[in-house]
């Protein structure tokens, strides 16, 4: 089982964390530096891939690659904004600022990797996290935070962090994630072996990886 906590940044950025029930499953140390870096990241457009236990931001306006057996997908968020709208929590509304993002995906899923073919299907999406809006057993969370790329359904949360979660469910041991340096789809390879892949990892510690090294 797991429990989740919502951190309120110092400027407003909502981040949403899993904790596992075991104890120390993250450490201060590592919670700090997570959120230090993703509130900075929002403000300096950060070049920065952020790789943590439970999910993956690549560097701002840069693919992050999705894998799940023989399917290969890539993920680019075009653009992620607030509402503003942030207000008193009552009764009837927990009141939290609404935050959007869109986001564009390519999916290949014949088992080569390679993003230059034919049979390559694409598209588009947007996530958005919203206040739980009512009482009671009638209340409605105001949220679409899972990320959609063929039967790849993964979990968003702002501004660009891919997560191996969707809900309170942990999606599949078998997805890996990997950030790159890519920025157009014509660079990307799925097979590229300098490439770093990513599974959940309850023991791993909060690393930033310049979009220099994001390449052995």
């Amino acid at each position: 089982m797991y429990k989740f906590r919502q951190l309120l940044l110092r400027n407003g950025l909502v981040l949403m964390l899993v904790f596992a029930s075991i104890p120390n499953a993250i450490s201060e140390t590592d919670l700090e530096l997570l959120k230090r870096v993703s509130e900075n990241r929002e403000i300096l457009k950060s070049d920065d891939a952020i790789v943590y236990w439970g999910g993956v931001a690549a560097p701002i306006g840069r693919f992050i690659l999705i894998r799940k057996d023989t399917e290969m997908c890539v993920v680019l968020f075009k653009n992620f904004r607030r509402g503003g709208d942030a207000r008193p929590p009552t009764w009837f509304n927990t009141g939290e600022e609404r935050l959007y993002a869109d986001y564009d995906w390519y999916l290949q899923n014949d088992g080569s990797g390679e993003f230059t073919k034919q049979n390559v299907k694409q598209g588009q999406g947007k996530v958005a996290y919203g206040p739980l809006v009512g009482f009671g057993h009638w209340a409605k969370q105001t949220t679409n935070q899972r990320i959609s790329c063929g039967t790849i359904k993964l979990y968003w949360t702002y501004p660009d962090t891919v997560q191996f979660l969707s809900g309170s469910k942990v999606i599949n041991t078998g997805i890996e994630l990997a950030p790159t340096p890519w920025s157009n789809i014509s660079e990307v390879s799925g097979n590229d072996p300098d490439i770093k892949w990513f599974q959940m990892d309850h023991n791993r510690v909060t690393t930033i990886i310049p979009v220099g090294d994001l390449k052995k």
